[in-house]
Parts: structure tokens; sequence; C-alpha cells
């Protein structure tokens, strides 16, 4: 199976929107990453918002514009880690939401932010059942599985799993070509005991395993989520 890892923090591999383009207008405030980003009709999606300047700086609102069939929750804050709080802000989708890109316009202490962009899709990808089929305690990879149901679209036959392995302080993150055969999907991952160097990942015999699927047309799945033991 070919596979590639993103041996990086969770903010690099999962996430998009650099600062740069707002610096390069002189901007004074931006988004410094979000994710997902894209939200599901018919579903409430999480989305994860991080906003530079920590508590000095605090997100205020989020706006999707336009915003007809799309309702914004209650903004939660994480804690600051380096000077940057990630935000968690649910956000419900009408399954009867118009497709296609909008902005996504967030608003803090010192005002408006510049506007990223967020999808509707056409069609949903969604994921459930998630397991490790193997999950040796010194083996050199992590295989899993997962149920897949493409209403719309195409899966394709190696749609992208995402996946987080949290198993303490610094989690396991990255990506991977996954197989598909009677719509289930099995991948593999790199074992967290084969990562080494500065942002080598924490391992622990139990851990919590979180995975989101794209298919062919890069439209994102749910998000599900599954203990693992190794052993």
């Amino acid at each position: 199976m070919h596979r590639y890892f993103l041996a990086t923090t969770l903010a690099a591999a999962l996430l998009i929107a650099p600062a740069s383009r707002a610096a390069a207008q002189g901007l004074t405030g931006w988004i410094e990453n979000y994710y997902p980003t894209q939200l599901v009709p018919g579903q409430t999606t999480t989305l994860n918002v991080a906003i530079n300047g920590g508590r000095n700086n605090m997100l205020m609102s989020v706006e999707v514009m336009p915003s007809t069939g799309v309702t914004v929750g209650m903004l939660k804050p994480s804690e600051v880690r380096e000077g940057v709080i990630w935000w968690q802000i649910p956000i419900t989708v009408a399954k009867d939401a118009s497709a296609g890109k909008r902005a996504l316009v967030g608003t803090t202490q010192m005002g408006k932010l510049l506007p990223v962009d967020i999808t509707i899709p056409d069609h949903v990808l969604t994921i459930s059942n998630l397991k490790a089929t193997s999950a040796p305690a010194d083996g050199k990879t992590v295989e899993f599985q997962f149920t897949a149901n493409e209403q719309g679209g195409t899966l394709g036959p190696e749609p992208m799993a995402w996946f987080m392995l949290n198993c303490g302080k610094t989690p396991e993150v990255g990506a991977v070509k996954a197989k598909v055969a009677n719509g289930v999907v099995t991948a593999s991952m790199p074992h967290p005991k084969t990562i080494t160097g500065p942002a080598a990942p924490t391992y622990a015999p139990k851990c919590e395993l979180e995975v989101h699927a794209t298919d062919a047309a890069g439209v994102e799945s749910n998000t599900v989520k599954a203990p693992i033991e190794f052993k």
C-alpha cells in the first residue's frame, strides 16, 4: 500500500490558511489556521479556529457569509499554547443549504479578521465503525479500518484517511492513502514508536484514534474516534 506520513504538529498536518496572506496585505489580524474546511449539509460540524495573540486578542464572534442556511453556535476556547488559542465552534448547515464556497469571517478584540474560504459540498461522505485491526506493542505500523457511505459522490479506489493518534502530550498526526473493498476502507499508519526527533509523538499502551476521510472530489467526511490498545 502506497502511503505517506506528515510528521509534524497537529496545526501543520491538518490545517490550512497560512497567515502570510494577511501579513502580505498589511493586515493586523487574521485566522492563523482552521479545520475542517468544509461544512456538511444537514449536520453540525465543529469548526476549529486558531487565533494569534493569546488572551490579548480573544475571538468575539464568527460569521459565515452569506449566512443563509447556516447557524453558528457558541464559541469555546482551549488553553493558550505557544501564544495561540484554539476555538471550537459548532456550525449547523441546513440540508437544503446552497453548495459552494462561502467566506468565514472572525472578529476579535482588535476588529474583523481577514476572511478565509469555507465550502459547503454538493454531496456527503459519512464514515463509521472505526477500529484498529492490528496494533502490536512493538510493530512498525498500526492498521485500522472504517465503513464509508458516499451519498452522491465517488469515493474512489484510494481515498485519503486523515488521522490523529493521541496517546498523551504530543499526538501523531498525518494522512495515508487507503484501500476500499465493499464499502470498507483499510489503512496503515506508522507506529508511534518508530517516529523520533523533537516532534516525536507520545506513546502509551492505551490511546485514542481520530479519523476523517476525503473522497475523489476532495469532499471531507465526518470525524470518528475509537480507542486503541497496544498489545
